[in-house]
């Protein structure tokens, strides 16, 4: 390849890429092309050393604000996932709150970023019952979160959207997915909480873990039924 066809191969895998040409060659046309293809840079030999600098300088500032403006956006990114985040789980909270709950498709989407599709919706439920002595918090934490984590992990391949969230002892969660779903969404919240059994013992002592699965429903707006 020419340095051109080079520059511009280059251009075309890495768009930011920041390019010096160092040329004997001083043909207007040439120097042209250069611009075109995005060089910073067209320097002509024999070059002073000041020249290089203040052209190094420059691409050294215009990598630092882009990666500036990279963190600003991954920072707006992740406030946003967490705001979001924080939605999802006021819905299962208004849910708590009001049993008799209607949300329409659109409402759960826009107001509660839970991405219906048409199909079932079913609500579960994970409890964590002590019968004697006092609970650690700390090791109740760690179940309800490795539960959580166990069962998000196995989810994401069978269902549209779901939507979980840990309040104390308990786990409620919401699961939007296809009819033909129903036998593996079922073996993974059995599968999940036979998991949580046995590590009980070694974090919670005696305390028993139990679920329980709300009917299926057809429609966003009877999800309270499963509830």
């Amino acid at each position: 390849y020419s340095g051109l066809e080079l520059i511009s191969r280059a251009k075309k895998l890495n768009p930011k890429l920041h390019i010096i040409i160092i040329s004997g060659y001083a043909h207007f046309e040439y120097a042209r092309q250069a611009i075109q293809y995005g060089v910073n840079e067209y320097l002509l030999k024999p070059i002073k050393k000041t020249a290089l600098t203040d052209a190094l300088e420059k691409i050294k500032i215009e990598i630092q604000d882009d990666y500036r403006a990279g963190m600003d956006l991954k920072g707006i990114e992740k406030d946003h996932k967490k705001d979001v985040t924080k939605l999802r789980g006021v819905f299962i909270q208004d849910l708590l709150n009001r049993p008799n709950m209607i949300c329409s498709g659109k409402t759960l989407r826009e107001q509660y970023h839970f991405m219906v599709q048409p199909g079932q919706f079913q609500a579960f439920c994970m409890k964590i019952d002590y019968k004697n002595g006092r609970p650690n918090p700390e090791a109740v934490s760690v179940i309800t979160n490795k539960f959580i984590d166990t069962v998000v992990n196995r989810l994401k391949k069978y269902c549209y959207d779901y939507v979980i969230k840990n309040n104390n002892y308990m786990v409620y969660g919401i699961m939007n997915y296809a009819p033909k779903e129903s036998e593996n969404i079922r073996k993974i919240l059995r599968d999940s909480l036979n998991q949580m059994d046995v590590q009980k013992g070694f974090m919670i002592g005696t305390a028993e873990i139990s679920m329980g699965l709300g009917i299926a429903v057809h429609s966003s707006e009877e999800i309270s039924k499963s509830f």
